[in-house]
């Protein structure tokens, strides 16, 4: 699980990113729907503490994100690595570009100069 930019909870997957929607009733399981909520009907059921998906609703109306999901984890270890750390930033930042996919890259690079922690 990831923090969006507003401190939602956010679930990864095949390269679908999805927001945290609501519990089930018993409290056993987590309900997640598409990033793309008036675009997409897409939505995942997951166990509550492994988070393996138990169900699939829909299929997602758009391609996959697979290098917007990357620099999504990558932004969300950076801002975790910053608030332990004593490094300079630009290291900090460095490091976690260095670890990107060159498809995470490319376009991309730019959002870490460009996010507020």
């Amino acid at each position: 699980l990831i923090k969006s930019n507003r401190d939602q909870c956010v679930f990864t997957e095949d390269g679908f990113i999805y927001l945290f929607d609501k519990l089930s009733a018993d409290s056993l399981k987590r309900f997640w729907r598409c990033k793309y909520k008036h675009e997409c009907k897409a939505r995942v059921h997951t166990e509550i503490d492994s988070l393996d998906v138990l169900k699939r609703i829909n299929e997602h109306t758009h391609d996959s994100e697979a290098a917007k999901v990357e620099v999504t984890v990558a932004i969300n270890r950076l801002k975790n690595r910053a608030a332990e750390t004593v490094e300079p930033t630009s290291t900090v930042i460095n490091e976690c570009i260095s670890r990107l996919s060159e498809a995470a890259k490319v376009g991309n690079t730019i959002i870490f100069f460009s996010f507020k922690c």
